[in-house]
């Protein structure tokens, strides 16, 4: 089989596909944000706000494997690879959105009755965390201060905020997903405008090549 991929942003995902994003069972927790990844996620960013900066279409993000599976009305898409890009689109989406006074929009496409339509099966903590993320806006002009020697002002105003059960802080996904927050935080907050960008859909700057598994009767053994 020739193997070509579709190509969306991450925002088409839920405007034009209407999925709902599943990080399976299986997969391994987001690691992207921990401590010891520095690197590898500032590298990533760089290349993110670089995209972003330069405002031209369709800088692929490489392939994003996965299976959908319809239950009832709900479309789900299944990431099998991918998993760490597309979470950590999803907190810059997150960010950008309230950065740019555009946290409203953000939440009606990416949340359905209050549930995030994107969302981590891996612990039931990290599902409630990304539905609390698409419920609360914060005030980003009312960030507590940050720690000596640590830029972490966004998630210390998060694990603070009356929302944010003490529980959650053993989830490692969710300590990473606070971990990238805090490097997003430092990297984009002088860029409201890139949230436009981010998720224009005629001209898609940060893309993948989207490839349906199932549409193609492989098995994840591929």
């Amino acid at each position: 089989t020739n193997l070509e991929g579709r190509r969306l942003s991450f925002y088409q995902l839920f405007t034009n596909k209407n999925y709902t994003l599943e990080v399976p069972i299986i997969q391994r927790d987001y690691a992207q944000g921990r401590k010891s990844t520095f690197e590898v996620r500032e590298l990533f960013l760089d290349a993110l706000h670089d995209y972003l900066e330069e405002n031209k279409p369709n800088r692929d993000l490489d392939f994003v494997y996965g299976s959908t599976e319809q239950e009832e009305e709900i479309e789900k898409f299944i990431p099998l690879d991918g998993q760490q890009r597309l979470t950590t689109l999803f907190l810059l989406h997150w960010y950008l959105s309230i950065l740019s006074s555009n946290f409203d929009e953000l939440k009606e496409v990416m949340s359905i009755e209050n549930k995030s339509k994107f969302t981590y099966l891996t612990r039931t903590s990290s599902t409630e965390f990304c539905d609390a993320l698409l419920n609360n806006k914060l005030d980003f002009d009312k960030l507590l201060k940050s720690d000596k020697n640590e830029n972490n002002s966004l998630s210390k105003t998060i694990k603070d905020a009356g929302w944010f059960f003490l529980s959650w802080e053993n989830d490692p996904t969710i300590q990473s997903m606070l971990t990238m927050l805090d490097s997003i935080h430092n990297k984009f907050n002088n860029y409201p405008h890139f949230y436009k960008r981010l998720v224009e859909t005629v001209k898609s700057i940060i893309t993948f090549l989207y490839l349906d598994l199932g549409e193609f009767k492989l098995t994840e053994d591929l």
